[in-house]
């Protein structure tokens, strides 16, 4: 088995943001889950190489699904008070944009 220092597995987990970021910028979500699941992957590994860490990701990842619960929150929000307008209306309009922009971040697209 081939070991990899923490500085090659640091790379590749910056490598990875850089990818799922720029997928994102361009709308495909399916590749920027890919790399952002990758990234996890070398946080992971990275981890094991040093326990403080273990601890830090722990708390990034609570926040990370408890923001999404917020996110889910909002969409969920936004459906329902958008249903009390017509579809023509401009408030209706603007519901639609903030849904696409939630969606976006949420990682719902």
């Amino acid at each position: 088995m081939v070991s990899m220092s923490e500085k090659e597995i640091e790379n590749r987990i910056e490598h990875c943001e850089k990818m799922a970021d720029a997928h994102l910028e361009v709308g495909n979500t399916k590749m920027a889950d890919k790399y952002t699941k990758e990234k996890y992957k070398w946080e992971k590994l990275l981890n094991e190489l040093n326990p403080k860490l273990n601890e830090e990701l722990r708390t990034y990842k609570q926040g990370y699904f408890r923001l999404l619960g917020v996110i889910d929150g909002i969409s969920d929000f936004i459906n329902n008070f958008q249903s009390t307008f017509d579809k023509n209306d401009d408030v209706y309009k603007d519901m639609e944009k903030l849904k696409e922009i939630i969606d976006k971040v949420g990682g719902n697209e």
